[in-house]
């Protein structure tokens, strides 16, 4: 029931946007999830230690991977398919809980981050206004880096 691997350090456990039909339970090492893996918009969502379980999404709602997960260090995990994972959690069902609140808690971080990335985005697109204003009103780079350094 489940399958273990072993997954080296900078190793590529999923793929954003893959279709992925496990989930992972960490069961040493650590594991990052990313958007944008290697791209200049990259972000770091959150990290998986042991006993956290990350690629629900793909078991558990049939949807394609919304992160990249990368190996932070030599890790090993479980992987489960839909239907191991339904057997495990029978022959364990106090994982169950542990599993729901693993997903919990990726879905909370995922939120936080979204939210954060969104300001991010918005403080941005105020920059790039206040830039533009300020080369309309013909202000050169030297009032317009002095008037941002304020």
């Amino acid at each position: 029931m489940g399958m273990q691997e072993k997954y080296s350090e900078d190793e590529i456990i999923l793929t954003e946007n893959g279709i992925n039909r496990q989930m992972y339970l960490v069961t040493s090492g650590t594991v990052a999830l990313y958007v944008n893996y290697k791209k200049d918009n990259e972000y770091l969502l959150g990290l998986c230690n042991k006993g956290a379980v990350f690629g629900e999404m793909g078991v558990l709602c049939h949807a394609p991977s919304i992160y990249t997960a990368v190996a932070v260090t030599d890790c090993v995990t479980v992987n489960f398919s839909e239907y191991e994972l339904g057997h495990f959690i029978k022959e364990y069902p106090d994982n169950a809980l542990n599993i729901m609140r693993c997903a919990v808690r990726m879905n909370s971080i995922f939120s936080l981050n979204l939210k954060m990335m969104i300001k991010d985005n918005e403080n941005e697109q105020t920059i790039l206004k206040m830039m533009s204003d300020a080369m309309d009103n013909g202000d050169s780079d030297e009032k317009w880096r002095y008037r941002k350094e304020e």
